[in-house]
């Protein structure tokens, strides 16, 4: 058997990647040494585990069915652009969440703890800060300039989700971007 790159995620809607394809289309034209995620394959990672072995992914999607029983489901909004570690020195475009916030981080606590507790990802000491990676910047990229204008949209609502599951990705690495695979889904229910 072999190894699969997997990792926990809630999927964005179609209102949002419509929403948040002008500005990227934007930015591509714009901003060089960047790599965008393409709309279709947006997501907000709850937890990565990096490459498992085939024979444990039916127990990782236990655990996830195990970890989200008994949260309801919820609606967040995707607001704002902004860039880590600062919009003048990017490594990572955002999208940020605004309502839902509270809840999404909750989640992504409880799938952190029982994934972590059943052996899964390596432990990882740090917050988790919600939102939706538009953009990294490359490793060999230099002097990365991102239009200011991108910035202006911190207020901006680019729309709802409805977080009504937790995703189990599979990601193949491709020189023309990640290839993304549902391998599993944990239903959120009250």
């Amino acid at each position: 058997m072999g190894m699969l790159r997997l990792f926990a995620a809630v999927p964005m809607s179609t209102e949002v990647t419509k929403n948040l394809s002008a500005p990227i289309a934007l930015c591509r034209a714009q901003a060089q040494g960047i790599k965008w995620v393409e709309p279709a394959g947006m997501h907000i990672t709850l937890r990565f585990f990096g490459d498992t072995p085939e024979e444990r992914v039916s127990q990782l999607a236990r655990v996830l069915v195990e970890a989200v029983e008994g949260i309801a489901p919820f609606e967040i909004t995707v607001k704002g652009i902004g860039a880590f570690p600062s919009p003048s020195r990017p490594r990572v475009v955002w999208a940020g969440i605004g309502c839902g916030s509270d809840e999404l981080c909750a989640l992504a606590a409880r799938v952190k703890a029982a994934t972590e507790g059943a052996g899964f990802g390596e432990p990882d000491g740090a917050r988790f800060s919600p939102h939706v990676t538009l953009g990294r910047v490359r490793r060999d990229a230099n002097d990365v300039t991102i239009p200011p204008a991108l910035f202006t949209e911190r207020e901006r609502v680019w729309g709802t989700v409805a977080v009504g599951s937790v995703v189990l990705y599979s990601s193949t690495l491709r020189p023309a971007g990640p290839v993304y695979r549902q391998v599993a889904l944990a239903p959120l229910r009250p």
